[in-house]
């Protein structure tokens, strides 16, 4: 079946479902745990390294870079995650981890949605900085001193190497004269 898109949380649900062949992103993968399904990540750019490296630590996934894909190592980690039960325990110990919470998310979405509506958009929650000025917004206070410093600390030390520059020539000159008034 070809489609541009597919419900892929339905599809893990399914009971027929044993493994998800993955670029390694973190809903594919908190989706997979949900539905406890052992994961072949084979990430592409981004956080996904980093979350299929977890994935495989946590022993619930297998990790597959791109450079030694072939069909011989795609063939040995579908067998590995297959044939050895430690995945599937693994993601199924992370899943029930997971769904243990004392509220579903649909109800702490209701939740939050009526808290506020009953708060009048609730300002008291709003990040502060919304209110912070392009300045402020963009740091440039910040660079600005930064660049400052380092202007200043530049400035400084070319004129101490002027000085010792101009300390040491004149200390040569005399040197010459002395030498040249004794010939």
């Amino acid at each position: 079946m070809i489609s541009s898109w597919f419900p892929q949380s339905a599809i893990l649900a399914h009971p027929n479902m044993k493994l998800l062949i993955s670029h390694g992103g973190y809903l594919s993968v908190m989706e997979a745990v949900y539905h406890a399904v052992p994961i072949i990540g084979l990430p592409i750019m981004g956080d996904q390294p980093a979350i299929t490296a977890r994935s495989e630590k946590a022993g619930y996934g297998l990790y597959l870079s791109w450079e030694d894909l072939s069909e011989k190592s795609l063939r040995a980690a579908i067998h590995e995650a297959l044939s050895n039960t430690k995945y599937a325990e693994n993601v199924r110990q992370a899943s029930i981890r997971f769904r243990d919470q004392p509220i579903t998310p649909l109800n702490q979405a209701i939740f939050w949605v009526e808290y506020v509506a009953r708060h009048k958009g609730a300002p008291h929650m709003r990040s502060a900085a919304q209110h912070l000025s392009i300045i402020e917004y963009h740091n440039l206070d910040v660079y600005t001193l930064f660049f400052l410093t380092m202007v200043i600390f530049i400035y400084i030390l070319k004129c101490l190497i002027c000085r010792t520059v101009k300390a040491h020539h004149s200390k040569f000159s005399k040197k010459i004269d002395s030498k040249v008034k004794f010939q």
